[in-house]
């Protein structure tokens, strides 16, 4: 599910595994701290989201808990092309979208930002990993000119690891069609992620083109990727295991 808020409309929709794409260009959307609102087309929040064939409900929310972004308070500065910070970390969903339950469902939420979409980035979230209480999400692209930054962020139990911030906490990004390989080190922490996915089977999702109320189809996009992740603390293994169901992205321009 996703909500893009432009100037003056928003590019609203659903994407299921099987079912495809479906989305929607509203007008008149109302954006402030408490939420998006658009007429009684849609409303969503960091608790609830509504949208015709959708209305998910969420319960013990694990909120993120720093007052800075997922990049650090490197992620604040001014002249970056987006900005990303996981909003909810793990939640347990209720509710239906379409003819599917959500019930025993886990839920996140995040948000990014910005004057447009890059020419390329990359994106990846997962939190199903046998009942383990863990949820891995990243996002990259170029930041500055030709710079290029990745941010992870790893919520293990209690445990947050945020790994992306320049010079303290970096990360190296590998990505293409179908694979993403992302290996970074903090003065604590060692983390390795390695995800793949079908070139052939991803959805073909739209993107908003914020200034001329249109959309194009540049997010390569799959619902039930791979994702194996390692994390060390002072090079012990803390954990280690594999999702068959991740979140996977890479937007590219033709």
């Amino acid at each position: 599910m996703l909500c893009g808020v432009c100037p003056g409309w928003a590019l609203v929709g659903v994407a299921k595994q099987p079912g495809g794409w479906r989305p929607l260009i509203l007008d008149g959307p109302v954006a402030d701290d408490s939420g998006v609102r658009i007429g009684s087309a849609f409303a969503g929040d960091a608790g609830h989201v509504r949208l015709a064939g959708v209305d998910a409900r969420l319960h013990d929310v694990v909120a993120w808990p720093r007052p800075w972004h997922g990049t650090g308070p490197f992620g604040h500065a001014p002249f970056l092309r987006q900005y990303w910070r996981p909003l909810v970390l793990r939640a347990r969903a209720e509710g239906f979208v379409d003819d599917w339950s959500l019930e025993g469902a886990t839920a996140y939420v995040e948000r990014n930002w910005g004057n447009g979409f890059p020419p390329v980035w990359w994106w990846g979230e997962a939190h199903d990993f046998g009942g383990d209480p863990l949820t891995v999400a990243f996002a990259g692209g170029p930041a500055l000119g030709r710079l290029r930054a990745t941010a992870v962020v790893i919520h293990l139990g209690s445990h947050l690891i945020r790994l992306g911030e320049p010079l303290v906490a970096g990360v190296r990004a590998e990505v293409g069609p179908g694979r993403w390989v992302l290996r970074g080190r903090s003065l604590r922490h060692r983390v390795e992620i390695e995800a793949s996915g079908d070139p052939a089977a991803a959805h073909i999702l739209d993107v908003p083109v914020p200034a001329e109320r249109r959309v194009l189809p540049w997010s390569h996009q799959h619902l039930a990727g791979r994702l194996r992740v390692r994390v060390e603390r002072r090079s012990r293994l803390v954990y280690e295991g594999e999702s068959a169901l991740a979140g996977l992205e890479l937007g590219r321009a033709p």
